[in-house]
């Protein structure tokens, strides 16, 4: 409230209850991540050039000081309520933000192999460790370090899940 410049009256107005302002902002925040993160696979595109892509639209979108902020609130209700904050985000966990779709279409194409719903796991598990958490804690996600991580943490997740286009 204090930072759009309204008092706490208008803002619940807006939302008749704490939850449900929560339930606004966990939506906009899944929003935001399914505007900018989701992405369509491309049988003529190399699937590290796809990845990169996706991680590199994932970063950005992190890095914004409104999305943090926002995650920032998300997490700490997480932390104090978290079943409030896990029937709202399941919906967005269960498809992974779109990559499950876009492992489907790979495994489809015969370039990746394996169960579409582990291999978004796997990607997500490796896109939190490797830039929601250190951007999070406000590490410097922009060294060049954070570039070659990435490249590697990819990199490996092909090595796994990657096969060459049966012919």
């Amino acid at each position: 409230a204090i930072r759009e410049g309204v008092s706490k009256r208008t803002l619940y107005n807006h939302h008749p209850s704490k939850e449900e302002l929560f339930r606004s902002l966990v939506s906009e925040m899944s929003q935001r991540i399914v505007l900018s993160a989701t992405f369509s696979y491309s049988p003529t595109v190399p699937l590290e050039t796809q990845l990169l892509q996706f991680v590199g639209e994932a970063r950005r979108l992190i890095s914004k000081v409104q999305t943090l902020r926002l995650a920032r609130a998300v997490l700490a209700e997480h932390i104090r309520h978290p079943e409030r904050v896990e029937p709202i985000l399941q919906n967005y966990w269960r498809n992974e933000y779109g990559f499950v779709s876009w492992a489907e279409s790979a495994c489809a194409d015969g370039r990746m192999h394996g169960d579409a719903i582990r291999i978004g796991h796997a990607m997500s598990s490796i896109m939190r460790a490797q830039i929601f958490w250190p951007t999070l804690l406000g590490r410097d996600t922009h060294a060049p370090e954070f570039d070659r991580d990435i490249a590697e943490a990819v990199a490996m997740f092909l090595n796994y899940y990657g096969r060459e286009r049966a012919t």
